[in-house]
């Protein structure tokens, strides 16, 4: 902070991985670099089930939450998750 003006804007960086939850979890707890990012919610996880086509979003407190269930064709799913992105966060 400079007084009360912050210096920057706080930004995340979001990842999308399609992988079952359950394999990503142990991932991250193999690894010290991603338990600090992920569960200090430096940055934001989202799992796309790829049995499901349900979006997750990975809580700090080792939780999954559901996101969006897609309903476009695989073709769109990017521009379905660019447009409702944000809302992700919103809920």
């Amino acid at each position: 902070m400079n007084g009360d003006v912050p210096y920057h804007e706080p930004m995340r960086l979001l990842t999308v991985v399609a992988a079952p939850r359950e394999r990503i979890e142990k991932l991250i707890t193999r690894h010290e670099t991603l338990e600090h990012y992920y569960r200090n919610d430096w940055v934001h996880l989202v799992a796309l089930e790829p049995e499901e086509g349900v979006l997750y979003r990975y809580r700090p407190t080792d939780e999954w939450v559901t996101a969006m269930k897609l309903t476009a064709d695989s073709g769109a799913i990017m521009e379905q998750l660019t447009e409702e992105g944000v809302q992700l966060w919103e809920r």
